[in-house]
């Protein structure tokens, strides 16, 4: 009996170990299997993503060859011999108090932390800055509290003046520039004294011009040498709307022309 159970026994003992390093080989065997198996295929997937790392590097360096030409050929339309730099730190302009007449390229640079544009309008010559702020601006904003129910109308306060309506000419700038961000146009200017400035809204509903968005400049009769710049799609502005003339024919930079037509109001 005890042989039996002894066979039995190392039997059931024996074969755990049996088992045991039966499995540990096939273990090993399998590990080795899947090492070499994985080492294979890792080898060859590395390779395939190496060729497919290399080729997104090469079209991006190639996107980036591409997009600095566009940049350059676009810088190139719009190189200036007389660059006027405008910035904001805050509610404010930095700006040249004179620059020439014809076409100027102004360099907007907004240095906060709110969207900012600057708009130029040539204000009658017997008009000065502190004509417009009262009786543009101020009139303006207080017309928008007027729409909000916050105050009544006044007519000695609140009355815009004619004037700016039938003398004043809006005569370009730049669309919303983003904080931090920059802008570049060029637009021909007449000689004469033209405001520059802000009408975007603060939280409160006043308009930036109103704290300090607002400043004038002066074009004299000289006027610059700089010619008008190559375009690639014009735009025409009038009272039906918006009208594109040129189609776009690629993604990327263009240099837009935009003509405001006499019969627009």
């Amino acid at each position: 009996m005890r042989s039996l159970i002894n066979p039995d026994h190392r039997f059931i003992y024996s074969l755990p170990g049996n088992l045991m390093v039966g499995g540990i080989f096939n273990l090993l065997t399998i590990k080795k299997r899947t090492m070499y198996y994985l080492s294979k295929h890792i080898t060859a997937v590395g390779k395939v993503a190496f060729t497919i790392l290399f080729f997104l590097f090469a079209i991006a360096c190639q996107k980036e060859e591409i997009a600095s030409n566009e940049l350059q050929s676009a810088d190139a339309s719009i190189k200036s011999l007389n660059s006027v730099n405008i910035t904001s730190t805050g509610m404010n302009f930095i700006a040249p108090k004179e620059i020439p007449s014809g076409w100027n390229t102004f360099r907007y640079m907004n240095k906060t932390g709110e969207p900012h544009f600057f708009l130029l309008i040539k204000i009658p010559e017997e008009k000065t800055l502190e004509d417009y702020k009262n009786q543009v601006t101020v009139p303006f904003n207080n017309l928008l509290e007027v729409l909000r129910g916050e105050r009544d109308f006044n007519r000695e306060t609140d009355a815009i003046a004619s004037w700016f309506f039938t003398d004043a000419i809006n005569s370009g700038g730049t669309g919303i520039i983003e904080a931090g961000g920059k802008a570049v146009t060029s637009i021909y200017l007449e000689p004469g004294n033209y405001i520059i400035e802000c009408y975007v809204k603060l939280p409160n509903g006043k308009l930036h011009s109103v704290v300090g968005m607002l400043d004038q400049m002066t074009v004299t009769e000289e006027v610059t040498k700089d010619k008008e710049p190559k375009v690639d799609v014009s735009i025409d502005i009038t009272a039906a709307g918006i009208q594109l003339n040129d189609e776009i024919k690629r993604p990327g930079l263009h240099t837009f022309s935009g003509i405001n037509l006499k019969s627009c109001v």
